[in-house]
């Protein structure tokens, strides 16, 4: 069986590699109840409270889901734009009895901007080529290994994946997160951009972290002499 990459180059890293390790640091954040944070911000029942745990987790393991797309794992360089796949892919394919509509959004809008700091990754996917996309059977293959130990369902038959599909799907949600995050909308509950960045925080932590110790010195970053220590101190309390 192929292996299913997230980083070409220097040190591959495997998709498995870079979930696992990420993961490690998401249970950090769990271990000192941020999953009761989440239950409070996302306004989840607070009786379930395993819903917090789920969706951080789940967040943290389909955001890279694009970078499995068979153009990327065939050329072995770059994932420009991954993450814009990486949430129209997580919102067509995962489904749970528990994820309703608007917490599903709220996830694929954490996943499309977990790379929200840099400049002009968007414009791979604003290009006039709309040949349909497919993802390595290798990568279909581990997310249904993690769709069966979470216990949701995970269908990419559901996902039509195209530049349009994916541009038109994240247009939509960048505009249901503005009108939602709007300080003009009085008692209406917590706007939608802190409950996306209450996901999205510990999303980018994991994801920098994974990155640096899985592709060693090639993977090495500035942001990483700020999250050394942050991830020391969250072992240490």
């Amino acid at each position: 069986m192929s292996t299913c990459y997230s980083f070409f180059g220097g040190s591959n890293e495997t998709m498995r590699d870079h979930i696992e390790a990420g993961l490690d640091i998401i249970k950090l954040f769990e271990k000192y109840n941020y999953d009761k944070y989440l239950t409070r911000i996302l306004e989840i029942d607070p009786t379930k409270p395993n819903i917090a745990k789920d969706v951080l987790e789940l967040t943290y393991v389909f955001h890279d889901i694009g970078k499995g797309l068979e153009k990327f794992q065939t050329r072995k360089k770059g994932f420009l734009a991954h993450e814009f796949y990486s949430s129209y892919i997580f919102y067509k394919t995962v489904s749970a009895n528990w994820l309703d509509d608007n917490l599903k959004t709220i996830m694929s809008i954490a996943i499309m901007l977990h790379h929200h700091t840099m400049k002009n990754r968007i414009d791979i996917i604003l290009n006039n080529d709309d040949n349909p996309l497919n993802i390595s059977e290798c990568c279909i293959d581990l997310f249904a290994e993690y769709g069966k130990e979470y216990e949701i369902q995970f269908d990419i038959k559901n996902a039509v994946i195209t530049n349009n599909n994916t541009k038109n799907f994240c247009i939509d949600i960048n505009e249901t997160l503005s009108e939602k995050s709007s300080i003009f909308r009085l008692n209406s509950g917590t706007p939608m951009i802190r409950k996306v960045y209450a996901i999205l925080y510990p999303i980018i932590i994991a994801d920098n972290y994974s990155a640096n110790v899985n592709r060693g010195k090639s993977g090495k970053g500035i942001l990483m002499h700020d999250i050394e220590p942050y991830v020391e101190l969250l072992k240490s309390i």
